[in-house]
């Protein structure tokens, strides 16, 4: 009976503690063009009065003292009014009571996407909202790692840390954003939060609104050209033809410049169409520069769908030369409400 006792002892021991041992792995039900990290804004679960002892959080497997603290909270925490998300809640991420260093964890499965992310062409972008208390270096560092199949790392993106001179020396969080081509090959991302303390008893490394976005471009469809009117006049059908689109014509407010610099984020911005549901985007090389050598990760012939009025578009991968791009409104169908754009040109230098 003795026996039997310890081995139900270790039994709900182990119940307890693997939960914090082994990373989540959870699959998004949308890929593309929706935050893939779970409980990113630390809502999932009550917020504490104070950073010691908390209790385990959702979707996150944490090291340390890591805890969920509310806003407002007594002993110097970041409030509701300093610095930071505008559409905070009642809670942030801080780095613990007496931790030096404290983590929180969770890996993303990417698997159903393989076949766009195989293609290249797939994007990231990973943002946060990153800082630490008064004067002191405590800070938050987020870090996506890329991994292929049998877990191999295909590479990485940190944003992080904000220093005290960020914050000018304050209580805030501010955003942090890094963006890139997701690698090919990528099956999972593991997502990790670190805070560290640098002085003083408490690990005061904060984090909110914490967000991995992928983009897969959409190609948009080619343009359909008008047929010309019948010269017989054709019979009124019984039925109420369809109502037909509002043509939409397009105009640029800010062309992109003659000449960008490899590595600069290329902005493009158009007036509205109050009918267009969204626009397309769809920018192309023309003539690669002289000994420009060009690889599958080349940018030749990007697009993408737009629903705001503006675009901006990272050229660290893009191939130096003569490129040209034009933007087109469609309806909620996908059905084009005018011909494209003329093509502007401009030169990667």
């Amino acid at each position: 009976m003795r026996r039997m006792r310890i081995w139900a002892l270790v039994v709900a021991i182990l119940a307890a503690l693997l939960p914090h041992c082994i990373p989540p792995l959870h699959a998004a039900s949308t890929l593309f063009g929706a935050n893939l990290i779970v409980n990113g804004n630390a809502e999932s679960s009550a917020g504490q009065p104070s950073n010691a002892n908390p209790p385990p959080i959702p979707s996150w497997t944490t090291t340390g003292h890591f805890a969920v603290v509310l806003y407002d909270a007594a002993g110097g925490f970041p409030r509701a009014t300093d610095p930071g998300p505008p559409d905070r809640s009642k809670n942030f991420f801080s780095g613990g009571s007496a931790d030096p260093l404290s983590t929180a964890t969770q890996t993303i499965d990417l698997t159903t996407g393989a076949a766009s992310i195989d293609t290249g062409s797939v994007t990231y972008e990973l943002s946060g909202y990153l800082g630490g208390y008064a004067n002191q270096a405590d800070n938050a560092v987020l870090t996506a790692t890329f991994k292929g199949t049998g877990g191999a790392t295909l590479g990485t993106a940190t944003i992080g840390p904000v220093t005290a001179a960020n914050r000018n020396n304050v209580t805030a969080l501010l955003q942090r954003n890094a963006s890139g081509k997701l690698p090919t090959g990528t099956r999972t991302v593991d997502v990790v939060l670190t805070m560290t303390r640098t002085s003083g008893s408490s690990n005061d490394g904060y984090a909110d609104d914490l967000s991995l976005v992928l983009t897969a471009p959409v190609v948009p469809p080619t343009p359909t050209v008008a047929q010309p009117t019948p010269s017989v006049a054709q019979p009124t059908p019984s039925a109420t033809p369809e109502k037909s689109i509002t043509p939409c014509i397009l105009k640029t407010t800010q062309p992109t410049p003659k000449a960008v610099l490899s590595g600069r984020m290329l902005p493009f911005l158009w007036r509205s169409c109050a009918t267009a549901a969204y626009y397309y985007l769809q920018v192309w090389l023309v003539q690669p520069a002289a000994g420009q050598t060009l690889n599958a990760h080349s940018v030749l012939n990007f697009a993408t769908q737009v629903t705001g009025l503006q675009y901006s578009l990272d050229t660290t991968a893009s191939p130096k030369g003569i490129y040209l791009w034009r933007l087109a409104a469609a309806a909620s169908n996908g059905q084009l409400m005018a011909d494209w754009t003329r093509p502007q040109r401009f030169t990667l230098q």
